[in-house]
């Protein structure tokens, strides 16, 4: 599984043919809504948000073998490791 981590302030890259990249560098809480997190764990809403995300693109065949077998699995096994408790799918 291929992983690009945003740390802080960092930067936000988008490359994707399909999808408009106007939209994400303007507000990249879009496609990962950081500051909201952190707004809902100062509120108490939420325990943290985890130390890395995950983030996934490109084509998924119909069947979704890929994504049942390798691509899942991989994501659930790195959430595990990071004692994550909850997920927050943001479609972009």
């Amino acid at each position: 599984m291929g992983r690009s981590l945003v740390e802080g302030d960092s930067p936000l890259g988008v490359a994707h043919l399909h999808i408009s990249d106007t939209d994400l560098l303007a507000d990249p809480e879009i496609a990962l809504p950081a500051r909201l997190l952190s707004q809902l764990a100062s509120e108490g809403v939420v325990g943290a948000a985890a130390e890395n995300h995950v983030a996934v693109m490109g084509y998924q065949d119909r069947r979704l073998v890929d994504w049942r077998e390798t691509t899942a699995p991989a994501i659930v096994s790195f959430l595990r490791e990071q004692q994550v408790d909850g997920l927050l799918l943001a479609p972009a």
